[in-house]
């Protein structure tokens, strides 16, 4: 899990703010968001690493969704167990800007 400190998510925090904004405003820009999330989330800074997989899902009256984490190889520490018990869990990184935040591999 990348380490991301309090700006950085702050940062991140603001960038998917707007690019919400303009999902909720402009449906093509939804639809890009939905089928080609890497491409759609480049217009606001935010880059995916080589090999990593985006899933990007709308949420609906009738929807909840639950993330099943990768098995670690690796013992987990008691906050990376809160982390993941939170729905925390993730591995690789999401690059916005300057700012890394955790995104899963395919």
């Amino acid at each position: 899990m990348a380490n991301v400190n309090k700006n950085q998510m702050e940062k991140f925090r603001k960038a998917w703010a707007k690019v919400i904004a303009r999902a909720w405003s402009d449906d093509l820009f939804k639809q890009k968001l939905l089928t080609r999330p890497t491409e759609a989330l480049k217009e606001y800074g935010m880059t995916m690493p080589a090999g990593i997989h985006l899933n990007i899902l709308e949420e609906t009256a009738k929807s909840e969704y639950l993330i099943l984490p990768r098995k670690s190889s690796e013992e987990l520490s008691d906050e990376e167990l809160r982390a993941v018990a939170a729905g925390a869990a993730s591995s690789g990184l999401m690059v916005i800007g300057d700012i890394m935040i955790g995104a899963s591999p395919r």
